[in-house]
C-alpha cells in the first residue's frame, strides 16, 4: 500500500485464519497480531467493524488513521461499483482498536 504521492508505502501481508462469506474475515499478521473484520447488514447498508492489536513502532493515533483510510478507500471502491450497477461484491488485544464504517 502507498500514499497517493508515493511518500510512504508498506506491504501488508497475513494468513487468513477464518473466512465466513459476506460475514467475517480473520487473519494473522507476520508479527503474530490478529485482525478481525465483521460485516453486518443494517437496512440497506453494510456495517464493517475492523479490530486489531496495535504494533509498538508507530503511535496508536497514526495506526488508527492509517486503518481508517483503508476503510474509507474501500467505501469509495464499493460505491463506485454501485454506480456501475454491480450488484454483488465479495471482499476477499490489550489495546484493541475498533474502526467502523457504516455507509456502504
Amino acid at each position: 500500500m502507498a500514499a497517493k504521492d508515493v511518500s510512504f508505502s508498506f506491504d501488508l501481508e497475513g494468513v487468513y485464519t477464518k473466512v465466513e462469506l459476506h460475514k467475517y474475515i480473520a487473519y494473522t499478521l507476520p508479527d503474530g497480531r490478529n485482525v478481525e473484520i465483521t460485516f453486518t447488514n443494517e437496512d440497506s447498508s453494510v456495517n464493517i467493524i475492523e479490530s486489531f492489536y496495535p504494533e509498538s513502532q508507530n503511535s496508536h493515533e497514526l495506526q488508527q488513521q492509517g486503518w481508517q483510510m483503508i476503510l474509507n478507500n474501500f467505501k469509495k471502491h464499493v460505491e463506485s461499483l454501485k454506480r456501475r450497477n454491480v450488484s454483488h461484491v465479495f471482499c476477499l488485544m490489550s489495546d484493541v482498536f475498533y474502526l467502523t464504517s457504516n455507509d456502504f
